[in-house]
């Protein structure tokens, strides 16, 4: 019974959390990329993450990750500037915690927004790895 109140309350909060950005409704599809190559379990760096098909009024990326095999885990994320590189460095968030797994391996996602100068979503993307 607590299991299943913390679950709906976790998805409650994510629901409601997800629900705080506008989304245009010609947001474009992105492609985004990452590689657990080179992160070691229980590190709190988080991999390069290569977005493509951004709208050229992109002022910044919100990420966030999540374990498709856990949904009580929140592995955090932030807001980075567009370059206009469409890279986001390694170890660019400080609100990230990595997987920490103790045996066997999880598929994780990294969900990418565009955002305009008003935050709206102007492009959605995401990407899943299983790590380790």
């Amino acid at each position: 019974m607590k299991k299943t109140s913390l679950m709906v309350l976790g998805v409650l909060f994510f629901v409601v959390g997800c629900a705080t950005e506008k989304v245009a409704p010609n947001a474009l599809t992105l492609g985004v990329e990452y590689s657990w190559k080179g992160i070691a379990n229980c590190s709190n760096i988080s991999p390069a993450i290569k977005v493509t098909g951004f709208p050229k009024e992109t002022k910044s990326f919100s990420v966030r990750m999540s374990d498709l095999n856990d949904s009580m885990v929140t592995h955090g994320g932030g807001k980075i500037p567009n370059d206009g590189s469409g890279m986001i460095p390694s170890g660019a968030f400080d609100d990230y915690r990595g997987p920490c797994l103790q045996g066997g391996s999880h598929r994780f996602q990294f969900i990418v927004n565009a955002l305009d100068a008003q935050g709206t979503v102007i492009g959605e993307g995401k990407a899943i790895q299983t790590f380790p």
